[in-house]
C-alpha cells in the first residue's frame, strides 16, 4: 500500500504508513468489546438485587466509570497507531533539479558471448560489469540496447534503476535472433535513443560491452550518427585474445558440442581490441580491458568526470513529521483512563 497524500484545510499531508491504520479497527472492536464486557457486568449486579438494596449491597459499583474508563484507554491507542502511521505535514514547496548524463549500455547478445574464456561466461561476465555500474550511477538515465545481427531496445531511457536492473537480468542469448554480431546497428539504434530524447541531457555516454568480432560493414555508419548526437563510446572488451570454442547447449543447460564453419572446423572466438578501440577513438571515448577485473569501476569514474546536466526539474512539497502529538495525546488519555477508577469511591 502506497502513502497518501490529501489536502486538509489547505495544509497538504501525507500519511506515509496508511496500512497501520487498520489497527484502528482493532482498537474500535476492542473499544466496544470493553464496553459490552462492562455494561454486561452492571446488568448482572443489577439481577442480584432490587435497585434500591443495590446501593446499599454494592455501594461502590458505578455505571459509567467503567466506560469512561475503556473509551480514554483505548483513545490512547487509537493516537498511538495514527502516530505509527507517520503522519506528515508540508510545510514548504521547493523545486527539485535532476542532474546527470544519458547512458545506453549496449550489450552484444550474440552466440560468441556463451563462451567461457571468461567465468562464468562473456555474457553473464557483461551483466556484471553493467550490474556493478548500475550501482555506481546517481541520477543518471539510463537504456539498454541488445545486440547480436540486428540490434533491439530492452529497457528505454529511464531513471529507474531497479526496472532497469530486472530487464538485465532477463537477457539471454536464446531471445533473441541467432547470427553475426553487429555492432554497427547498436551504436545507430544507440543514436537515435539519444534523439528521441529530445530535451535529455547533453553529456551522452555509450557504454559498449562486447568481444568486438563484427562480421557487417556498419560499425562506420553508426559511429557517424553517434558524433551527430554528440554521444561518445566507453567501449569494454569481454573475452581473451587467445579465446575458446562457442559452446552449444542442449535442452538441459549442457554443453552439447561447440559451433563449427561451413568446413566443419570448430569456430575459436577471440577478443578483437582494436575494433572497440577504434570505435571508441572515434567518438572522443574510451577503451577498457580488466580481463580479471571489474572494468566498471574505470567506466563510472570517467562518467562521473563528465558535465552533468539538468534534463529534470520539478516541484515537491517537503513533509514535516507530526507523530510527535499524537503520541503526547495518547499518552494523557492512557494516563487519564488509569486514573479513572471503575467504582465510586466510599464516602462513609
Amino acid at each position: 500500500m502506497t502513502n497518501w497524500t490529501f489536502h486538509f484545510l489547505g495544509y497538504p499531508l501525507n500519511i506515509q504508513k496508511p496500512w497501520m491504520l487498520l489497527g484502528l479497527l482493532l482498537v474500535m472492536a476492542l473499544t466496544l468489546w470493553s464496553i459490552a464486557q462492562a455494561w454486561r457486568r452492571i446488568q448482572k449486579a443489577s439481577t442480584l438485587a432490587a435497585p434500591h438494596l443495590l446501593k446499599t449491597l454494592a455501594p461502590g459499583i458505578s455505571k459509567t466509570q467503567p466506560l469512561y474508563k475503556a473509551l480514554l484507554s483505548f483513545l490512547g491507542l487509537g493516537f498511538f497507531v495514527i502516530a505509527l502511521s507517520q503522519p506528515q505535514c508540508g510545510n514548504q514547496t521547493e523545486i527539485i533539479k535532476r542532474r546527470g548524463v544519458d547512458i545506453v549500455l549496449a550489450m552484444d547478445v550474440s552466440k560468441s558471448m556463451l563462451t567461457k574464456d571468461v567465468l562464468p561466461s562473456r555474457l553473464e561476465r557483461a551483466k556484471l560489469e553493467f550490474f556493478h555500474l548500475i550501482g555506481k550511477l546517481n541520477g543518471d538515465r539510463i537504456a539498454i540496447v541488445v545486440f547480436s545481427s540486428s540490434a533491439f531496445v530492452q529497457c528505454p531511457l529511464t531513471s529507474d534503476y531497479g526496472a532497469a536492473q530486472l530487464f538485465l537480468n532477463s537477457i539471454h542469448v536464446d531471445a533473441f535472433p541467432p547470427g553475426p554480431t553487429n555492432i554497427g546497428a547498436a551504436l545507430k539504434l544507440s543514436a537515435k535513443l539519444f534523439e528521441d530524447a529530445g530535451t535529455g541531457s547533453k553529456s551522452r555516454v555509450v557504454v559498449l560491452l562486447s568481444d568486438g568480432e563484427d562480421l557487417f560493414t556498419e560499425v562506420e555508419n553508426g559511429i557517424q550518427q553517434l558524433k551527430a548526437a554528440g554521444a561518445q563510446v566507453l567501449a569494454v572488451g569481454i573475452g581473451s585474445e587467445t579465446g575458446e570454442p562457442i559452446p552449444k547447449y542442449n535442452a538441459e543447460g549442457n554443453i552439447a558440442g561447440y559451433i563449427k564453419d561451413a568446413q566443419g572446423k570448430t569456430v575459436i572466438s577471440r577478443l578483437n581490441k582494436q575494433i572497440l578501440e577504434n570505435i571508441a577513438n572515434a567518438t572522443g571515448g574510451e577503451f577498457f580491458y580488466e580481463p580479471n577485473g571489474v572494468a566498471a569501476n574505470l567506466v563510472g569514474t570517467r562518467i562521473d568526470s563528465m558535465q552533468k546536466e539538468e534534463f529534470e526539474s520539478r516541484v515537491t512539497t517537503r513533509y514535516a513529521e507530526m507523530f510527535q502529538p499524537f503520541v503526547a495525546l495518547g499518552i494523557l488519555f492512557l494516563l487519564s483512563g488509569m486514573l479513572v477508577s471503575s467504582s465510586k469511591r466510599r464516602t462513609s
